[in-house]
């Protein structure tokens, strides 16, 4: 992956971060409450959908790879991660109506309904996803590098980020949003 590729990935992560966690930052209660890692979870809906991640227990990484996942691992706000393959059919699965499932962690896995898909920047194509049960969204961004965004549980405070790897790896980070702002 590039530099200015990989760039472009940082710009987009920090882009859709401010953008989920803007319900936080409104509502003191949310501030005062972030939640890290809700886990082991029982879904309080059915989990229905094609996977869009598979999680990989013992991924074999190049050097520039494990470097981007030390970068993942070493924000402040990352509470865990987890390192996961991008399906294959991806662009097929991120589409408006269509039902895909989101898995963040090995016991945590959200079903998301496509709401819309917009290509603004070529190589880039910008899905929207409804949290099915817990309210919240999804907001990936989806070029040649992979997918780079987040996932918000407005109900339940979590936020997660996918960021890539390369290779079809993403690492997916449970994010502790009570640590933004500290220095």
């Amino acid at each position: 992956m590039s530099t200015p590729s990989i760039r472009r990935a940082g710009a987009l992560l920090a882009f859709s971060l401010a953008a989920a966690l803007s319900a936080c930052n409104e509502d003191p209660v949310a501030r005062e409450e972030a939640a890290v890692c809700h886990e082991p979870f029982m879904a309080d809906v059915p989990i229905s959908g094609d996977p869009l991640f598979t999680l990989l227990e013992a991924p074999v990484l190049t050097a520039e790879q494990e470097q981007l996942l030390e970068v993942a691992r070493s924000e402040r706000t990352a509470a865990k991660v987890h390192v996961a393959r991008l399906s294959a059919n991806a662009m097929e699965l991120l589409q408006p109506g269509r039902e895909i499932r989101l898995t963040v962690s090995p016991t945590r896995t959200f079903s998301v309904f496509g709401v819309s898909l917009h290509t603004a920047v070529p190589d880039h194509v910008f899905f929207t996803g409804r949290i099915n049960g817990p309210q919240g969204d999804v907001y990936l961004v989806l070029s040649t590098i992979g997918a780079t965004g987040t996932l918000q549980s407005v109900s339940t405070r979590e936020v997660y980020a996918f960021r890539p790897l390369g290779a079809g790896l993403h690492a997916i980070t449970c994010i502790d949003s009570s640590k933004y702002g500290l220095d």
